[in-house]
């Protein structure tokens, strides 16, 4: 059984043991289309509460969406982050504190 990077969560700890169950799931998802908690669970011979576990922790990172009206599961749209979203500075705040240190700096030599 490979490993999807898709299992590696950011809000939880991942053990091994997790990240092989959300990929097995998340691979069921994947050839299915579209899958109930139950069907999932008989898919991957997992409880049902251990299927729903990682499924809700899942939907949290939005790797999937749950349908409203069929309490079916599909994955979620893929996001993949630019560059440019690490590159630039977080907030305007910070921005001006580094303007405002650069402000400072050579007033400081010149006394």
């Amino acid at each position: 059984m490979s490993l999807d990077r898709r299992a590696y969560l950011g809000l939880i700890r991942n053990i091994r043991r997790g990240v092989i169950t959300r990929s097995r799931i998340l691979a069921t998802v994947e050839r299915q289309g579209q899958a109930t908690t139950a069907a999932i669970s008989r898919q991957v011979h997992v409880s049902y509460s251990t299927v729903l576990y990682h499924l809700r922790n899942m939907l949290r990172e939005r790797l999937v969406e749950r349908s409203s009206d069929t309490k079916e599961w599909r994955l979620g749209p893929v996001r993949q982050l630019s560059l440019t979203d690490f590159v630039q500075p977080k907030s305007k705040a910070r921005r001006r504190k580094r303007r405002a240190l650069r402000r400072r700096r050579p007033e400081q030599d010149g006394a």
